[in-house]
Parts: structure tokens; C-alpha cells; sequence
């Protein structure tokens, strides 16, 4: 698990990117069963925006990071 702010949401993709410490970036992949909680409601990966503060619970291969939730912890933008 780990937090920070979102820099980039590739939705096409289905990924995003959160800063990790100063100056480090981890992006992440997310799947079907990935859920992402704004403000206690369910919402969608398109929702996040570049700058809200988010808790990553995450799976770790050699390769990637999977996103199983995502919980925004406070955003440029209401997400209730």
C-alpha cells in the first residue's frame, strides 16, 4: 500500500501515475476488479484528477503494479 498525487490518468490505457516520495513516479495498471472509492461512493477511473491525494492497495509483479483500490483521500475537485 502506498499514497500520493495523481500526475497522469491514461484511460485508454488504464493506468496512472502518482508521485512516490520527492521526486519518484509509480504508475500503476488497473483491471475489472480494481475499485476506486471517492469520498466513501464508488467512482470511475476517469474521475481522478491530476493533483488528488490517493491510498493505492496494490499487487506487485516484476514487471508492473496492478491496482486493486484506490481511494481518494482528498481532491482538487469534489468528488461526492
Amino acid at each position: 500500500r502506498t499514497s500520493g498525487d495523481i500526475v497522469s490518468v491514461d484511460s485508454s490505457a488504464q493506468t496512472f501515475t502518482i508521485t512516490h516520495g520527492s521526486k519518484e513516479h509509480w504508475t500503476f495498471k488497473t483491471d475489472n476488479s480494481t475499485k476506486v472509492k471517492g469520498l466513501g461512493k464508488d467512482i470511475n477511473l476517469t474521475d481522478l484528477k491530476p493533483g488528488d491525494n490517493v491510498r493505492v492497495s496494490y499487487t506487485e509483479t516484476p514487471s508492473d503494479k496492478t491496482a486493486a483500490r484506490i481511494d481518494v483521500l482528498h481532491g482538487k475537485k469534489s468528488h461526492a
